[in-house]
């Protein structure tokens, strides 16, 4: 997106810190290279970096899920209204941006927001 030099929303997992036996979780690295990402962008463009606080299911469902994730996100949003919702209001937030984030979502520009923001291991 970078390359257009439009405006753009960046919608990722924030995973942990700390993977459950207490050890730096290799992913959490992942928002470092995202962070970098929307730093590069062109002057004037406007980017929206969203984090869903651990992961996608988690943050809109309230669930862990370990397999078929796009699968169970579709039957949980068919399923349950109150989902269906929070996932509407976080599509029209990723498009306009004066659109306040749903719940389980944090916007951040640096580092030190998504470690305030994200409990270091679950």
């Amino acid at each position: 997106m970078n390359q257009f030099g439009v405006n753009y929303s960046v919608l990722h997992d924030s995973d942990t810190r700390l993977n459950k036996n207490g050890e730096n979780n290799g992913a959490w690295t992942a928002n470092e290279r995202i962070l970098a990402a929307v730093q590069n962008r062109p002057n004037g463009a406007k980017v929206r970096l969203v984090a869903s606080i651990h992961n996608f299911e988690e943050a809109y469902f309230g669930t862990n899920v370990s397999s078929d994730k796009p699968y169970n996100a579709v039957e949980m949003i068919k399923g349950d209204e109150a989902a269906k919702e929070k996932i509407r209001k976080l599509l029209i937030a990723l498009v306009n941006h004066q659109e306040p984030l749903p719940d389980g979502a944090v916007e951040w520009s640096d580092q030190a927001q998504l470690e305030e923001a994200v409990p270091e291991h679950t």
